[in-house]
């Protein structure tokens, strides 16, 4: 974090004396080390964005896969742009880092580590004069809503996104040794569903400002530039209350709730608003992050002392964050509110700030960069959007019908759904597919499994990756990038080689019409002991005919 109320020397002063002793916000956790190699990025990777890249700038092959390493024990040389304190604090705690901030001096380093946190305006100049210094690998490290810049930081050469509160990943771009359950995990979470946005209106029942206000106030900070502080608080099971109880005592709860939050706001000389009936929000321009610790216990202290006749007691959690996390308000509120929702499900805290979130669901970041990459591969690709996800569903129910189950068939489905990630860093030309291409583009081409693998392997895993990195593979051998044959293919890959091509038969892409589902079925027929593993291709027609039957 940076700012005085919120360094280690100054943070116990803000603590009200009566504050419990885990109201102070969390510290730095985990450090880093030193990572791998860049794959370059394969045409004009400082292109603007949103315009073509030049498919005839030379197309650079040579460092795909390859590893940085250093003698054990010896710092790595690491330029770092744009950190935060505390992201520098973690790194440099870990000892594994021997930190440069001049590129004058980043000639000799080992890799680079590039924040999402620098301005979108100097990020493109930064990396064109990074790369006229050095050919490092570059490591994105992206704060939470920074996601889209660690796409522009893949596209200009980047081999990997490492969220902010997991900067020990960054060692295993050293080492080799990958972490496959973060990302897993979070998307086998994301499968099943996501959150949902406030209500909107004033609530007339508590007399406090509304949404329109408060969306007013919001507005009003933006155009001064001042940068506060925002909460979100959601009070849990007061829908439930109602249901239980007549119509006017939970009106009552209600009003005698935010006549009891606003005692507790006013001392601290912040702005309470109802932007729902079950959620507040608070704005603070010079609330701290450890009183805001403080003022979120408190609220949910008290919320839980009501209890009406016949439900449980109601509680409360709070997501907040404030200008360590941007100096934008809009960043800030997004998120203090993915704090929110993590708070919600935490059973051990009520109170989640902005550097919590970092450091406890950094994965989320990972994943949410990763979806960002295919979606910009995918404005250019021949099929029609949503190609990863649709791949990613039949993959899933594939690898069921073949006795995948928990984590191993999530993690088909996320090497599925990301499986042309490595795309994100080919000229815009080669993203359509190999149709065409010259000898050189084509070459490019065949290069994004293993782009897409080295990405992936550090926050996902070598199973995922080895997947991605096979996606390309055939039953008899004649594929890409190594040729491999038969029961060398990773089942995952042959299993996501099988949803691929059923993408491509049914919506026709290399300038095929699309195949009515009795012919797709017979297609498939002929290329099993071909490009398709036999026995799965027969086991899965079941599930790929009803996939055609029903439509999904």
């Amino acid at each position: 974090m940076t700012g005085d109320d919120t360094s280690d020397q100054q943070a116990p002063n803000d603590v009200p004396d009566d504050a419990p002793e885990d109201a102070s916000a969390a510290r730095g956790d985990d450090p880093p080390d030193a990572p791998e190699n860049p794959s370059a990025p394969i045409g004009d990777g400082d292109a603007p964005r949103g315009e073509p890249l030049d498919p005839s700038v030379p197309v650079h092959l040579d460092r795909i896969g390859a590893v940085v390493r250093t003698p054990d024990g010896e710092p790595a040389a690491t330029f770092v742009a744009g950190l935060s304190d505390a992201a520098r604090q973690r790194l440099e705690r870990t000892g594994a880092h021997h930190l440069v901030e001049d590129l004058e001096d980043a000639q000799d380093v080992a890799l680079a580590v590039v924040s999402t946190r620098v301005p979108r305006g100097e990020l493109r100049p930064l990396l064109a004069a990074l790369r006229e210094v050095t050919s490092c690998p570059i490591v994105a490290l992206v704060h939470t809503s920074g996601e889209s810049l660690a796409v522009e930081i893949l596209r200009a050469g980047g081999i990997g996104v490492v969220a902010e509160g997991n900067e020990a990943a960054i060692a295993r771009f050293l080492t080799d040794r990958p972490h496959d359950q973060s990302m897993v995990e979070t998307y086998d979470e994301q499968v099943g569903g996501g959150t949902r946005d406030a209500q909107r209106g004033r609530d007339a029942l508590t007399g406090l400002p509304g949404r329109s206000v408060f969306e007013q106030r919001v507005d009003d900070l933006v155009a001064s530039g001042e940068v506060p502080r925002v909460a979100y608080l959601r009070v849990q099971h007061l829908d439930e209350v109602g249901r239980r109880i007549s119509t006017e005592a939970h009106n009552l709860v209600r009003r005698r709730l935010a006549v009891h939050f606003q005692q507790l706001c006013r001392p601290l000389e912040v702005d309470l608003y109802a932007v729902s009936p079950t959620e507040f929000a608070i704005i603070g321009l010079d609330l701290s992050p450890n009183r805001c610790e403080h003022l979120g216990r408190t609220l949910a202290r008290v919320t839980e002392t009501y209890a009406p006749t016949g439900s449980r007691p109601l509680a409360a959690a709070m997501g907040h964050a404030g200008p360590e996390t941007s100096t934008e308000l809009a960043p800030i509120q997004e998120v203090a509110k993915r704090a929110l929702e993590v708070a919600v499900t935490d059973r051990h805290s009520t109170v989640v700030s902005a550097e919590q979130l970092a450091l406890g669901v950094s994965s989320t970041t990972e994943l949410e960069a990763a979806q960002r990459a295919v979606a910009r591969v995918e404005q250019h690709d021949p099929y029609p959007v949503g190609h990863g996800q649709r791949v990613a569903d039949l993959a899933g129910e594939i690898a069921w019908q073949a006795g995948f189950e928990g984590q191993a068939r999530t993690r088909v489905m996320l090497a599925a759904l990301l499986h042309d990630v490595g795309k994100v860093t080919l000229p815009e030309s080669c993203i359509v597919g190999p149709d065409g291409l010259d000898l050189e583009h084509l070459e490019a081409y065949r290069t994004h499994p293993q782009r897409g693998a080295a990405y992936l392997r550090v926050s996902a895993g070598n199973e995922v990756a080895d997947a991605v990195a096979a996606h390309h593979e055939r039953w008899d051998g004649g594929g890409f990038p190594q040729g491999l044959a038969g029961e060398q293919i990773p089942m995952a890959a042959r299993i996501i080689r099988l949803a691929d091509a059923v993408e491509q038969l049914r919506h026709g892409v290399g300038g095929k019409e699309p195949l009515a589902p009795r012919d797709l079925l017979e297609e498939l027929d002929a290329r099993s002991g071909a490009e398709l593993d036999p026995e799965l291709a027969r086991s899965a027609r079941p599930v790929v005919d009803k996939m055609l039957t029903t439509g999904r």
